[in-house]
């Protein structure tokens, strides 16, 4: 097995990228080193996960139901409306939200501007700042109150305010103004970080937009990438605003062709495994498990199929154009008398302890650990697709298991058909 060489790069004093010189598209293999503010260090892979965590916890998992789960990412992606509402409390307990939250003390805190999973409501951004919404309604924020946000906070890492109200049917002009006011506030928290004593230390992430706009994506990347941050993170690509897959790949293209090759590209928002591996194949590094959430919230197991030693893969072209098969709904009458797991081959605690029955009827009775259950198996799930993928990377297999991801099928309803029954 011939391994190329790494590349050591280093980004900041807080992030630092070992690439493998291995052609997949513009894929890259390697990790990143992560050193927090209480100094623990740790790796996180590349491609991977940040783990997906509003208000510093797993959704529908307790602190101890998450330690169940192998391998977790050492960095924990908090979106900022799950906690803007203890930003009083904060101010005066000077200690961050770490502390606060009681994460666990090798955790990373990365805050993030938006929840992946439930997109802000459009239309209410102004010339000044951005808004962020809350169980207690409508937060408007400037750069400068943003940034007192993010010192009170204390985070690791940290993105930038940007203006990301654009939607598929958002003029040009909304497009070319979301990314002039991005700039503009990507300049301001710069400017208010480096007169930061707290922050200083802080790894600082700008976000490109740009909506569907070509022209304005090139424009934002090209201005974001002189910027001095640590990586870059790509926005407005969720469904939302650019439903068009082949577009969206073409434009991921496109910015990161302008983005330094030395500092790491992360997504934001929500994709499947299907989406996940073309974007990996265009260059970004890192995902959060949101999707993870999207799947337990729809009552659905993760299901597909990323194991390649015991999978034959499908030469049928009629394949190529059916609709891949990520997740199955559990919540089907066809698995009130299921008595396997939710996936046969899966070592997670819900696939060994529990079977597609019982959980059939946990979602059936409205019972709370149909949640966990769900949860705990889907984030498992989600982790070990990326695991596959880095081995993917490695040994060589990866267009078998692009093959596998993009056109694995099977016999069961549609997740369309089960959706709509």
């Amino acid at each position: 097995l011939y391994l190329p060489a790494r590349c050591h790069i280093t980004i900041s004093m807080k992030l630092i990228l070992l690439l493998n010189d291995f052609k997949f598209g513009s894929a890259r293999l390697g990790h990143i080193e992560l050193k927090s503010l209480r100094g623990n260090t740790s790796t996180l892979p590349v491609p991977g996960c940040v783990l997906h965590s509003p208000a510093g916890l797993q959704p529908h998992l307790t602190p101890d139901m998450s330690d169940i789960i192998i391998n977790l990412p050492k960095i924990s992606s908090v979106p900022l409306p799950s906690v803007v509402g203890s930003v009083e409390v904060l101010s005066q307990y000077s200690e961050g939200y770490h502390t606060f939250s009681s994460m666990n003390k090798d955790q990373l805190l990365y805050l993030t501007q938006e929840d992946p999973v439930h997109p802000t409501p459009p239309g209410y951004n102004f010339n000044k700042g951005i808004s962020v919404w809350n169980s207690a309604g409508r937060v408007k924020l400037t750069p400068d109150e943003y940034m007192k946000i993010m010192t009170s906070y204390e985070p690791d890492w940290f993105n930038c305010l940007s203006d990301g109200d654009v939607t598929s049917s958002s003029s040009k002009k909304r497009v070319q103004k979301s990314v002039s006011r991005s700039l503009d506030f990507l300049d301001r928290c710069l400017q208010l970080r480096e007169q930061s004593t707290v922050l200083c230390n802080s790894a600082v992430l700008a976000v490109i937009q740009g909506g569907s706009d070509q022209e304005e994506r090139i424009r934002s990347a090209k201005e974001t990438s002189s910027s001095d941050v640590s990586g870059f993170v790509l926005d407005g690509f969720h469904s939302a605003v650019i439903s068009d897959h082949k577009l969206k790949i073409d434009l991921i293209k496109c910015v990161i062709e302008y983005l330094p090759e030395s500092r790491p590209r992360i997504m934001q928002g929500y994709f499947d495994p299907g989406e996940v591996i073309d974007m990996i194949e265009c260059g970004v590094d890192l995902f959060d498990t949101s999707y993870a959430q999207h799947c337990t919230e729809l009552g659905a197991a993760l299901d597909f199929q990323f194991d390649m030693s015991d999978v034959i893969i499908s030469s049928n072209p009629a394949d190529a154009h059916t609709t891949p098969h990520y997740y199955t709904l559990i919540s089907d009458n066809i698995y009130k008398m299921d008595l396997s797991a939710l996936v046969n081959s899966c070592h997670c605690y819900t696939c060994k302890h529990y079977t597609k029955s019982y959980i059939h009827h946990l979602l059936d009775t409205k019972e709370m650990l149909a949640s966990v259950l769900l949860m705990v198996h889907n984030v498992h799930h989600y982790l070990q697709f990326f695991s596959a993928v880095r081995q993917g990377l490695e040994d060589g297999s990866i267009n078998q298991l692009k093959h596998l991801i993009t056109t694995q099928h099977c016999d069961r309803p549609s997740q369309q058909q089960q959706q709509i029954s």
